[in-house]
C-alpha cells in the first residue's frame, strides 16, 4: 500500500506541476477548462513520465541513494519523458500544450519530485512505515529471511523478536551450537530479542506489539 500511496502521490504532483505551468504561462486559469488546456491532455504527462521513470528503473527501493543519484536520474528520466512527449505531439499536434509550458512544467516537475522522493527515502530511513514483526524458526530458511530484510532500505518490517523452534536436537552438540550463535548473531546486528521456546509466542505477541507473525 506504501509503494502505491507513493506512486499516485508523484502522479498527483507531476499532473498539478503541469497544470501549475499552464496557470503561469497563460496567466489565465479559465483557458484550463478550454480544448486547449483540457484535462486530458494535461494526464498525458504523467503518464508518459511513469511509464519513463519505471524504465529507469526509479521505482526500485531495495537500495538507499544519495541526493546526487537521485536528482541526476531524475533529470534523466524527464529529459528522456520530454523527448518522448515530443514524439506524441508530433505524430498528434493537437495534444501539444507549447514549448513555454513544457520548458516550464519540466522544472516544476523536476524540482517536485526530488522533494517527494528525498522525503520518500528519509521515511524509510526513519522506518515511519514498519511493522512489527515476530519470526518463528530455525536453519537456512530464516538466516534467509532475514538477510532479505536487512539487506532492503525499503523493508516495512522491522524484526521485533526471534524465536528459535528448532527442539528436534540437543542444544549441547555443535551443530546445535553453531546454529545458536549465528541467530544470537543476528540478534545483535538486528538489535532484537531471542527466545529458544515457541511457548510463549501469545505474551510475546503482546509485550512487543507484534502486527505480523512468521
Amino acid at each position: 500500500p506504501y509503494i502505491i500511496g507513493f506512486f499516485l502521490g508523484e502522479v498527483a504532483l507531476i499532473f498539478l506541476a503541469t497544470a501549475l505551468a499552464i496557470y503561469i504561462r497563460v496567466a489565465d486559469s479559465a483557458e484550463l477548462f478550454t480544448w486547449k488546456y483540457s484535462w486530458h491532455r494535461i494526464l498525458l504527462v504523467p503518464l508518459v513520465i511513469e511509464i519513463t521513470f519505471y524504465y529507469f528503473d526509479l521505482y526500485n527501493f531495495r537500495q538507499q541513494r544519495g541526493l546526487f543519484w537521485t536528482v541526476t536520474r531524475v533529470a534523466q528520466a524527464l529529459a528522456v519523458a520530454m523527448v518522448g512527449l515530443t514524439a506524441v505531439y508530433y505524430i498528434v499536434p493537437r495534444l501539444f500544450l507549447g514549448r513555454g509550458v513544457m520548458m516550464l512544467s519540466f522544472f516544476l516537475i523536476l524540482g517536485l519530485i526530488i522533494i517527494w522522493r528525498l522525503g520518500y527515502g528519509w521515511a524509510l530511513t526513519q522506518r515511519l512505515f514498519t511493522n512489527n514483526v515476530l519470526i518463528i524458526g530455525s536453519g537456512s530458511l530464516l538466516t534467509a529471511i532475514l538477510e532479505e530484510l536487512s539487506a532492503r532500505s525499503d523493508n516495512l518490517y522491522r524484526v521485533v523478536c526471534l524465536v528459535d523452534c528448532d527442539d528436534t536436537h540437543n542444544k549441547t552438540d555443535r551443530v546445535s551450537q553453531t546454529k545458536n550463535e549465528k541467530l544470537q548473531a543476528w540478534s545483535r546486528l538486528l538489535q532484537t530479542s531471542l527466545h529458544d521456546s515457541s511457548d510463549d509466542v501469545k505474551a510475546l505477541v503482546n509485550y512487543y506489539k507484534v502486527d505480523l507473525i512468521v
